[in-house]
């Protein structure tokens, strides 16, 4: 009986030291490959602003891999190229979306445009990942003022209505969400599902190459599956909308406020980027906002309905064709409606 015992002790020992193998071989794998490093780690392309209303912008003179692309910036930390004092300047405001996430500097919105004007003209871009419409205002009084541009594009994306606190940069280079403090917790595991019944969870989102990994495939498959789906859904019900009045007169006060800043011969193009949801009742009401305010209104619905094209691996940023068809069209817009620099 007790070598029976011993016997299924000693089988058991070894098959969880074969997991435990198994699965630290994956997770040394993971981290050499530099797939993930195990750690919840922001990209080292930000730095803390002095400026509250800021909090964080892009570093300069960057040359950084950074969700899963390049990100080079100038020597004042845009991610275009140098600005030369003989060429007027088109300034572009806004957040990943017009920054370029997942996409190489040649492939940003800024720089077909800039392409497009065969170099004509400064293009720079002024968007951050992660940006309000207060810190795009912040950005440019410390940034882009002083090239004094002819012509100001501001690109929106829906969440511009919710999110309007900046995020917090903590002291180790990952953004935290607004108002976040030291005290807090950093992990973000999964909840749901399978991988929310493992335990540790936390202490694994924090320091498992292996597992992050996972998490990440999850949430990539999960909202793959989902896309077609709630693109159907939003379009059978287009006037169906979480958007509300009080966000939307919040946005319209902060708007008329930067606008009043303005020297009153910049060029303003309002530019919409569309989003799984049509918004079609809010969309409106967001042209008189930006109309109001002396902008001309780009609305990209009419371009790309729900369907732009997202990236491989993620279902909100747009990838490199819907970004160059966007700057087709955003070029013909400035020109027909005579916005840029003369």
């Amino acid at each position: 009986m007790r070598k029976r015992y011993r016997g299924s002790w000693k089988n058991l020992s070894l098959t969880l030291a074969t997991v435990v193998i198994f699965f630290f071989g994956i997770e040394i794998a993971v981290r050499v490959t530099g797939i993930e490093s195990g750690k919840p780690r922001t990209p080292p392309i930000y730095e803390k602003s002095a400026d509250a209303a800021l909090s964080y912008a892009l570093r300069p003179n960057l040359n950084e891999t950074a969700f899963r692309a390049t990100v080079v910036t100038d020597r004042r930390g845009f991610r275009s190229e140098e600005v030369h004092a003989g060429k007027k300047t088109v300034a572009i405001l806004g957040d990943s979306i017009a920054f370029g996430y997942g996409l190489d500097n040649a492939q940003t919105l800024s720089a077909k445009l800039n392409d497009a004007f065969g170099g004509t003209f400064n293009v720079v871009n002024a968007s951050v990942p992660g940006y309000t419409l207060g810190q795009e205002i912040a950005i440019y009084k410390e940034k882009v003022e002083v090239l004094h541009p002819e012509t100001l594009v501001l690109v929106f994306y829906w969440n511009d209505l919710t999110d309007t606190e900046p995020a917090v940069l903590d002291d180790d280079g990952n953004l935290q969400a607004p108002g976040w403090t030291p005290e807090q917790p950093k992990c973000h595991p999964i909840e749901d599902g399978i991988l929310g019944w493992i335990p540790g969870s936390c202490w694994l989102d924090l320091h498992s190459a292996f597992y992050r990994t996972v998490k990440k495939i999850v949430i990539a498959r999960t909202e793959s599956r989902n896309l077609q789906e709630q693109q159907e859904e939003y379009r059978k019900n287009a006037f169906g909308d979480e958007v509300t009045e009080a966000a939307l007169k919040k946005y319209a006060q902060t708007l008329a406020a930067f606008v009043q800043t303005l020297p009153r011969t910049t060029n303003l193009l309002f530019v919409i980027w569309p989003e799984k949801r049509l918004h079609l009742q809010s969309t409106q009401e967001l042209r008189e906002i930006a109309e109001a305010q002396d902008f001309r209104v780009l609305n990209l619905y009419e371009v790309f309905g729900n369907k732009a094209e997202s990236l491989s691996w993620d279902t909100v940023h747009p990838n490199a064709k819907t970004v160059d068809e966007a700057a087709g069209v955003i070029k013909a817009a400035l020109e027909e409606w005579k916005l840029l620099p003369l």
